[in-house]
């Protein structure tokens, strides 16, 4: 096979990927040592004087999560230079990849940079080394839990010649390792057992019925309010958040209304609502993101029920308390929540 037919192979899988719309149902594997095959066509400066030319690539990393890799990458060919004579070129980077959405199978963008050494063997002429940085936007999307597509735009600068010149990548590559539990096989377990087991009217015991009880598992023989609650005790509101949003779905107001209707009951209460984040991007971020989520809340109990804004107090804790795992995506889900402290 040439190269240029290997080229246009990988090219094609690449662009079948792309515009399919098939979803990996078992999942993909997020974590593990990578092992890349693909091509690159380099669009050569005039300074270098060679004709451009794609180039089999062969590349080793290694996925660290569902956002960021790094892959090592060797490419050796073959090419013309401009007055007839051969050159051969002879290419190692070191590439990183960011992907702008958790990864999980569908077609997703992504960011990458990297720096490498290309050798150039020429016919009649010196040979010459050359140090290149390279940034580009691509997109990725999975064929099965451990292959998945991917191709790219790139910019390449050499430090040694001050030249830019472009490079379009496209890839195959194997992520070692098993998939990760899905939340959906979660999701189906959790409803055979809520319809086959029948909970009881009061699971707690404590007088108040548990489609009104806003605190279910009070301790027996505690005194409760009419709501189920021990005066001055925390109220989880189980708010939760879709990712990187503030914005409260339409399955959250029933809970939000509770509370809302518990704060009219009883005017002498003051609440601190506090929201929280998984721990995917920064810290700072996710700081800020916790703030809007609680402010959200506190907005719709101001707003909505007429609440004294002196009774609220809205608290952003960001990532530092998480509730579940935050490697799977269950566990993210939960960690997007804001819940609610009786001061």
């Amino acid at each position: 096979m040439t190269v240029r037919t290997f080229a246009r192979s990988v090219i094609g899988l690449a662009v079948a990927a792309a515009i399919s719309g098939t979803a990996v149902a078992e999942g993909v594997v997020d974590k593990g040592v990578t092992f890349t095959i693909g091509g690159a066509y380099t669009d050569f400066d005039s300074y270098r004087g060679l004709d451009n030319k794609w180039a089999p690539e062969l590349g080793i990393g290694y996925r660290y999560n569902d956002r960021f890799s790094v892959e090592g990458i060797y490419s050796e060919f073959k090419t013309d230079q401009k007055g007839g004579n051969d050159a051969r070129l002879r290419n190692y980077r070191l590439d990183a990849f960011y992907d702008l959405q958790p990864f999980s199978g569908g077609v997703t963008p992504y960011i990458v940079a990297g720096i490498g050494e290309l050798h150039e063997n020429l016919q009649h002429a010196s040979d010459r080394e050359d140090t290149r940085m390279n940034m580009g936007v691509g997109l990725r999307k999975a064929l099965t839990p451990n292959l998945s597509v991917r191709g790219d735009l790139r910019a390449i600068r050499s430090l040694d010649y001050n030249q830019t010149e472009g490079m379009m990548n496209v890839a195959l590559t194997w992520t070692f390792g098993e998939p990760a539990a899905q939340p959906v096989e979660a999701v189906v377990e959790e409803t055979i057992v809520e319809e086959t087991v029948i909970a009881p009217l009061d699971s707690d015991n404590d007088g108040v019925l548990d489609a009104d009880d806003l605190c279910p598992g009070t301790p027996a023989g505690a005194t409760v309010d009419a709501t189920g609650c021990v005066p001055q005790e925390e109220i989880d509101l189980l708010v939760e958040f879709d990712f990187d949003s503030a914005n409260i779905t339409d399955g959250a107001m029933t809970r939000i209304a509770e509370m809302g209707e518990f704060l009219q009951r009883y005017p002498e209460i003051s609440i601190r609502v506090e929201g929280h984040t998984d721990d995917s991007g920064p810290a700072a971020y996710n700081k800020s993101l916790s703030q809007r989520r609680a402010d959200s809340v506190r907005t719709v109990l101001l707003e909505q029920y007429d609440i004294d804004g002196s009774r609220i107090e809205a608290v952003g804790v960001g990532e530092e308390d998480p509730i579940a795992d935050n490697s799977t995506l269950a566990g993210r889900k939960q960690n997007r929540r804001v819940v609610a402290e009786v001061l």
